[in-house]
């Protein structure tokens, strides 16, 4: 993950144990969906809300959100309602990418 926090090519918002969001396109030499040590493309987002580790939101450009709230189920998400509108009224410093 050191060669991805290090980067000078992009903008780093929020890297994980297995995942990194950046302002753009990796080139494919990185990801592979088998292949041991490369990253797996799981969606090209337009917008985002990091907010802690583990507590982020995101629209992809399909127009689908995802939420993550370490300690929250999906069911327990949607039941309280929450979503990436919400999570932007969080934000005490501006870690929205748009």
């Amino acid at each position: 993950m050191s060669q991805f926090k290090n980067n000078q090519d992009y903008s780093l918002f929020y890297s994980d144990n297995d995942s990194i969001y950046i302002d753009k396109e990796l080139p494919s030499k990185f990801i592979s969906n088998t292949e041991l040590g490369k990253l797996k493309l799981e969606s090209i987002c337009t917008k985002g809300v990091f907010l802690a580790p583990k507590v982020y939101g995101l629209l992809d450009q399909d127009g689908n959100q995802t939420i993550k709230i370490k300690g929250l189920s999906k069911t327990a998400i949607n039941d309280n309602q929450i979503n990436l509108d919400l999570l932007k009224s969080l934000v005490l410093k501006n870690k929205i990418l748009e």
